[in-house]
């Protein structure tokens, strides 16, 4: 096996022992699924039903997810009434130069419901305009004061680990806002 005869699986990497008990529960695949090609310190997995393709899921030398100690509040905006545009919110204090994509929890809840039926908080890469971004949702459907709702999401990082949050109000209402950064990925 080599690397023109696998479809990598980028940035989807763990680091791990060569042994097949270890890769068995760090990966959560049985061994059988699993080789180990020591000649290119990569895990894959076997091919699935109907393909000849093998998968790298892990390299020796990267990690890509890396969990905080503790989650950080990386934006808080309390008592909004009105939308906010597209602001930078910059994460570099908190991750890695070699950051591409940050795990979060996004918040919202409404402290006043008013007329308009949502509100919404959303993310996306810095610089993108994504056909659906995103966001956490607060519907005025039975919603009453201090409903709230959140989400945990994935959103990629531009190279100076920014990525762009937007808050949009509906008629009425009075929203709380926050963003927890809980980890990101490599």
């Amino acid at each position: 096996m080599n690397d023109s005869e696998i479809n990598p699986i980028p940035k989807i990497k763990r680091v791990f022992s060569d042994t097949k008990s270890n890769l068995d529960a760090m990966t959560g695949l049985q061994a059988e699924d699993l080789a180990y090609g020591s000649d290119t310190e990569r895990l894959y997995r076997q091919p699935t039903a109907g393909s000849a393709d093998w998968a790298t899921i892990a390299r020796a030398d990267q990690t890509i997810v890396k969990w905080l100690s503790s989650s950080i509040g990386a934006m808080t905006d309390s008592g909004r009434t009105s939308t906010l545009t597209y602001t930078d919110l910059d994460l570099t204090e908190h991750t890695s130069t070699d950051c591409t994509a940050v795990l979060m929890m996004l918040q919202i809840r409404g402290t006043v419901i008013g007329s308009g039926n949502t509100v919404e908080l959303v993310v996306r890469k810095n610089g993108t305009t994504p056909s659906e971004p995103v966001m956490t949702c607060l519907d005025k459907a039975g919603a009453t004061a201090n409903a709230h709702q959140h989400q945990f999401v994935i959103c990629g990082l531009d190279d100076g680990q920014v990525l762009e949050y937007q808050i949009q109000i509906s008629t009425g209402w009075t929203v709380d806002s926050a963003i927890h950064l809980v980890g990101y990925i490599e």
